[in-house]
C-alpha cells in the first residue's frame, strides 16, 4: 500500500495510511475548528509539542517558509479614531478592525491575506 492509499479497520473505519496524512487531517481540522491550537489540542488530547512539530515538519516538507514573527508597534490611537486595532500583514497590507468585530471572520480574512504573496 502506498502513502496515498488508506487502510480499513475491522470496524470499517477508514484510517490514514501514513502518520503524515493523519497529521495533515488534524492540522486541517484545527484550522477549520475556529479554536486556538492549545484549546484544540486539549479537546483532542494531543500534545501541543507534537502538533507544532508535525506542522513544522509538513511545512518544511512542502517547501514552505518557516513561520516568522512580525514586528508590532503599539501606538496611541485617539478616542475619536474609528479603528480599534490595526494589523500590518506581509506585503505592506493593513487590516483595520473596529470594536465588536467577528473574531472568526477576522481569522479567515487574515489567513486568506497571508496566503497572498
Amino acid at each position: 500500500m502506498n502513502e496515498t492509499e488508506r487502510s480499513e479497520s475491522s470496524a470499517g473505519e477508514v484510517k490514514p495510511a501514513s502518520a503524515a496524512e493523519g497529521w495533515r487531517a488534524i492540522l486541517d481540522e484545527q484550522r477549520q475548528s475556529g479554536l486556538g491550537i492549545s484549546a484544540f489540542c486539549r479537546r483532542r488530547a494531543i500534545a501541543t509539542s507534537s502538533f507544532f512539530g508535525w506542522r513544522r515538519k509538513l511545512r518544511e516538507g512542502a517547501g514552505a517558509k518557516p513561520a516568522a514573527f512580525a514586528a508590532v508597534k503599539v501606538r496611541d490611537v485617539p478616542a475619536s479614531s474609528a479603528a480599534a486595532l490595526e494589523i500590518r500583514l506581509r506585503g505592506g497590507r493593513r487590516v483595520r478592525v473596529l470594536g465588536g468585530f467577528d473574531s472568526e471572520l477576522l481569522r479567515q480574512a487574515v489567513r486568506v491575506l497571508e496566503a497572498l504573496e
